[in-house]
């Protein structure tokens, strides 16, 4: 009713407000009525007694008490909070209740100049500071109740900017205590069973709105109840936007959440009515949070797509860099959609700034989409010296990281960035995930600058390197070692990062294996990589996802550094033995193989038979593949069936079939 109230007729108004009296949503439908037909409210005011909530029963009291009336006078968010402070001395949830639903039932309304502000902040002190006086631990309900108010008055936006006021009127003890009852909630959700859908979507929004993080349970129990009480159906695009946005990026998602949840959401976004009033920046904010829940229904990113195709000559170049990164992440494929983008994107190529650019060719290369006119602009906009001069290291090397996953090699751009690399190469903003990108984009390109490297690698060994990933170290292993440029000082540095057991974990099975050959290649030695990296290998989660070239490259590593770990080459042997590795065996890991046993010494026949049988399979298949073999094959097969066909009608002709299977068999 309160969203459709304009849709009705004279008639209907009246039976509408005839029909709501002496339910809990009287008095918001007769001022929501009242407001659009004149007979409507005649005939509110003939049905309607005066206001008068009942007292009541919690928390548990003797006396009667006096209930203020409020009748239809709360027209602003000052008037909700002191109604709400009135009924909280009278002890009277349900009144609260029926003035948060009158309230909801109004049309938004901005809070006027900012003194009103300050008048909410007084009133909002108030109701915390009455809160706390009478105890918090026996009055759960009323707390989350007010945090529902502080969430519908800190929603309404202020005349000089859109965003909500609850984080200006948020006292630092009620975040303190709504900080508490976040984490308190998760044991114990029965406070909340009786909380309508309306407002676990308050809820949701103002602690997302203040940086609260919920719990999954929470959260679950939220979309439950938003779901079957059919709130999704009553709220506009932007509201279903920040409800997707909260649980998508501020909240804990777990398991349990129903998984209609994004298709409930997404069937009502998908209405025209709805998806044509979402702006640019709610459509950037609704595809980012449809990334983070990692969502892939093909018929909601398409109409999504459709939506923002028609809103890309609006946005702004923020905003595209938002669609392009969230587009990269949701591994959308549709080549006209993208390049529609790619063409925006070189549309605005003026108004980006350096780290824009390579935000934009790194989503790009997530795409794996190559956009040649897209590649060029943002290329000549990236070396422009305004630009150039304002690359940091990271966003720098991102750019040429992208280039060099698309195999695009633009010398002019490798030359500039490395230049512009080269006068952050000592200072602080120098990070070991940009070298790891620079280095590896420039090995991609066969371009070796020693000296850059050395440079870097050298500023980089005497700072902390609690951020290295496994993939970053990866990376910088294989293009320092690739290069063959030494770097003794920060390998070792990275090596004692390497054995902590959360970097470990996140370890896999072709990093390990690429990195302990870098060492062996470059060196230097480290007895403590060697042992926290063999533990690693031979656990059954990552043992068996070896295959034969990393493999080989563990236990050549190994035997580089003569270090005998029988339990790891143990293992190796028993993964080498499989069907399917052993199948993968080229002649280079053959020989690594046979090579790393033979010097540590281990005999280990049936290792040795399957190679040297795989050997041999490859020499012949080898001889068999060259073209001039392969064609004296197919010519003779082709004669040969012919002579036997032949031979076989003139003198078997009941044999003629059979010959000439047998024929084409061979």
């Amino acid at each position: 009713i309160f969203f459709r109230v304009h849709l009705f007729s004279g008639t209907m108004l009246q039976q509408t407000v005839r029909r709501c009296v002496a339910t809990p949503y009287t008095f918001g439908v007769v001022k929501a009525l009242s407001t659009l037909s004149p007979a409507a409210a005649s005939a509110a005011a003939a049905a309607c007694p005066s206001p008068s909530p009942s007292p009541s029963a919690w928390p548990p009291s003797s006396k009667q008490v006096q209930t203020p009336n409020y009748p239809f006078t709360i027209s602003s968010p000052l008037h909700l909070l002191r109604a709400t402070v009135d009924y909280v001395q009278h002890n009277n949830l349900d009144g609260l209740n029926s003035v948060i639903q009158q309230w909801l039932s109004m049309p938004s309304c901005r809070v006027s100049p900012d003194h009103e502000i300050e008048e909410l902040k007084d009133e909002w002190a108030r109701l915390c500071s009455m809160v706390n006086a009478a105890g918090v631990d026996e009055r759960r309900e009323l707390v989350w109740t007010m945090c529902v108010v502080l969430a519908i008055v800190g929603a309404a936006p202020t005349y000089k900017s859109d965003a909500g006021v609850a984080s200006k009127i948020l006292t630092s003890q009620w975040r303190c205590l709504m900080e508490q009852l976040s984490l308190e909630i998760e044991g114990d959700l029965t406070v909340l069973q009786g909380f309508s859908g309306m407002q676990f979507y308050q809820l949701i929004c103002l602690f997302a709105q203040v940086g609260i993080p919920l719990g999954p349970k929470f959260v679950a129990l939220a979309i439950d109840k938003i779901i079957d009480g059919g709130e999704i159906s009553w709220l506009e695009g932007s509201e279903l936007v920040a409800l997707v946005e909260a649980i998508a990026t501020k909240h804990r998602l777990g398991e349990k959440a129903n998984p209609d949840f994004v298709i409930v959401i997404g069937g009502r976004l998908m209405q025209p009515q709805v998806l044509s009033t979402l702006n640019c920046g709610d459509l950037c904010n609704l595809v980012r949070s449809f990334a983070s829940l990692g969502v892939k229904n093909e018929y909601v990113l398409d109409t999504i797509a459709t939506r923002v195709a028609q809103a890309l000559n609006e946005m702004a170049a923020a905003e595209l860099v938002q669609v392009c990164g969230a587009f990269a992440k949701i591994e959308y494929e549709n080549e006209g959609f993208i390049n529609a983008v790619a063409d925006r994107c070189i549309g605005v190529a003026e108004d980006l700034s350096g780290d824009q650019v390579a935000a934009i060719c790194t989503a790009f290369a997530d795409m794996t989409h190559r956009h040649r006119a897209l590649l060029a602009s943002m290329s000549s906009r990236a070396q422009r010296p305004e630009v150039l001069r304002a690359l940091a290291p990271e966003p720098a090397a991102a750019l040429l990281e992208a280039f060099a996953a698309l195999g695009h090699n633009d010398k002019g751009l490798i030359k500039a960035v490395i230049q512009q690399f080269r006068a952050h190469a000592t200072e602080p903003t120098l990070t070991i995930s940009a070298l790891s990108r620079l280095a590896w984009a420039l090995a991609e390109f066969k371009v070796t600058d020693k000296a850059l490297m050395k440079q870097a690698t050298q500023a980089l060994s005497t700072t902390d390197l609690a951020d290295l990933t496994p993939e970053n170290m990866h990376r910088l292993c294989w293009a320092l070692s690739t290069q063959q440029i030494k770097a003794h000082a920060l390998f070792k540095r990275m090596a004692d990062r390497a054995i902590e057991p959360e970097f470990l974990r996140c370890l896999t099975a072709k990093q390990l294996a690429d990195v302990l050959w870098s060492y062996g290649t470059l060196g230097p030695r480290h007895d403590g990589l060697l042992v926290h990296f063999a533990d690693h290998a031979t656990s059954p989660q990552i043992l068996s996802t070896f295959q034969a070239n990393d493999l080989a490259h563990v236990v050549w590593t190994y035997a580089t550094f003569a270090h005998e770990h029988h339990l790891l080459m143990a293992a190796m042997a028993q993964r080498a033995l499989d069907p399917a590795v052993l199948a993968t065996f080229d002649e280079d890991s053959v020989a690594m193989v046979f090579w790393a046993y033979t010097s540590l010494g281990i005999r280990h026949s049936a290792l040795f038979e399957a190679l040297e049988k795989v050997q041999t399979e490859a020499k012949v298949l080898g001889v068999v593949g060259t073209p001039d073999l392969q064609n004296w094959v197919l010519w003779g097969g082709a004669v040969l069936a012919m002579v036997l066909m032949v031979w076989n009608a003139l003198f078997d002709p009941h044999g003629a079939e059979r010959a000439q299977v047998r024929a084409l068999s061979e």
